[in-house]
């Protein structure tokens, strides 16, 4: 079978280890997962992001370290591709690596700068929150400024990547719990839409904050 049908069967099932197995078999696996993770509204690209990080996770760190430097080179004006999976793809590679690659977060959070970047690094600081909080710590202002952004996306990332980082955040978190615009989540398996207070809500559940409701999370 054509990899590309292969991977696409794969990502259509959610059968991850096969999409590990495939990326030992065919080192080509990465670069067409990558291409398949532009469309965020579809499951499977986020499925494909996901899958880029455990790869990465097993990769020597010198061919991890390329292809971070490879995608943050898509992500820059030059290559005329940019990619809005670009700092989601990062935040699994990291998430994977957090140790050899730290150095590569405050570059990955700077692209909150950008608009259409905007909700995919706060995504990545979240997703790298959830296994080194202490990496994350540093840039707490970045998440709270972002929780007025007119973009409900953007104000259910920031939530996210608060919620690993400790009670003096709760009252910023539980001000959003009145918000109801929703946003596309990715929950593992599938794309739902959830609400910036449902986001609140389970972030502050997280913390520990008192008043806080059930979580939006599995």
């Amino acid at each position: 079978m054509d990899l590309r049908k292969r991977i696409s069967r794969l990502l259509s099932s959610g059968e991850t280890e096969g999409l590990l197995a495939l990326a030992r078999e065919e080192p080509r696996t990465v670069r067409l997962l990558i291409s398949r993770s532009y469309d965020m509204e579809e499951a499977s690209s986020w499925r494909a992001i996901r899958a880029i990080g455990l790869i990465a996770g097993r990769m020597p760190q010198d061919r991890a370290r390329g292809l971070i430097q490879r995608v943050l080179w898509m992500m820059r004006e030059e290559s005329g591709t940019n990619p809005r999976s670009g700092p989601d793809i990062l935040g699994e590679v990291l998430r994977a690596n957090p140790d050899p690659f730290a150095d590569v977060l405050p570059v990955v959070i700077s692209f909150h700068e950008e608009e259409f970047l905007r909700a995919g690094a706060l995504r990545a600081m979240a997703r790298v929150g959830e296994v080194r909080p202490d990496l994350t710590a540093a840039f707490a202002p970045v998440a709270e400024v972002r929780l007025e952004d007119p973009d409900p996306s953007v104000r259910g990332a920031a939530l996210m990547a608060l919620a690993p980082l400790g009670r003096e955040h709760c009252p910023r978190v539980l001000a959003k719990a009145g918000d109801e615009e929703t946003f596309l989540f990715f929950d593992g398996d599938g794309l739902r839409p959830v609400s910036v207070s449902e986001a609140a809500l389970g972030a502050a559940r997280r913390m520990g904050c008192r008043g806080a409701g059930a979580s939006w999370k599995k």
